[in-house]
């Protein structure tokens, strides 16, 4: 187990290195305050709450989607869709301690490395230069979310087309409702556009 985490560790940090330039020792310091989760589908690792509370994720392997609450219509709304070696953190939390609004709901079996938000503030706190890394962060967050809700002003076909182009053989991997939902339609319409565009192969 402790080689499987030094490897995910591993991976973790090269995914770092391309947002911002590492210091030497920076992997170890990682691998100390760190910890692998396995978790099956449908699980949530995270609920809305204080900063502190939080984590810093990173999907080993496995799909996830996190999800706000719409106050109004008392339901959930799925805003990000995160997959393999995606980097799942809030950096309004990590800079400003400010609340977490987001649920995180794994959509398969994952294996995941999760570090505290605590720990990750002391790290930067250590080394200013990675500050960066929450403006890439945010940058990264911000593209997908712009990115999802233009597409969400498109046709259903549109939607789905591009969800099956952007992630191939995801409806197979993932409950069709979820994706559905993320796409912001029912699954019946969901079922109807992935069986037309499968029999165009």
């Amino acid at each position: 187990m402790q080689n499987d985490k030094t490897n995910y560790i591993q991976l973790l940090v090269r995914e770092f290195g391309k947002l911002v330039d590492l210091p030497t020792g920076f992997e170890d310091r990682i691998q100390s305050v760190s910890r692998v989760l396995e978790a099956p589908r449908s699980s949530y690792i995270e609920f809305p709450g204080e900063a502190k509370d939080g984590y810093l994720w990173y999907i080993v392997n496995g799909f996830a989607h996190s999800l706000v609450l719409d106050k109004y219509h008392h339901t959930s709304i799925s805003l990000y869709l995160w997959k393999k070696n995606d980097i799942i953190a809030n950096p309004q939390a990590i800079a400003y301690n400010s609340l977490r609004e987001h649920s995180i709901q794994l959509l398969e079996d994952s294996t995941l490395i999760c570090i505290p938000n605590r720990a990750m503030q002391t790290i930067l706190n250590e080394w200013p230069l990675l500050q960066k890394l929450l403006i890439e962060f945010s940058i990264q967050c911000q593209h997908q979310l712009t990115e999802h809700t233009l597409s969400l002003a498109e046709s259903a076909e549109y939607r789905v087309r591009y969800l099956l182009k952007k992630f191939p053989g995801i409806h197979y991997r993932i409950s069709q409702t979820h994706l559905a939902h993320y796409l912001g339609m029912g699954r019946s319409t969901f079922n109807f556009w992935t069986s037309k565009i499968s029999k165009e192969k």
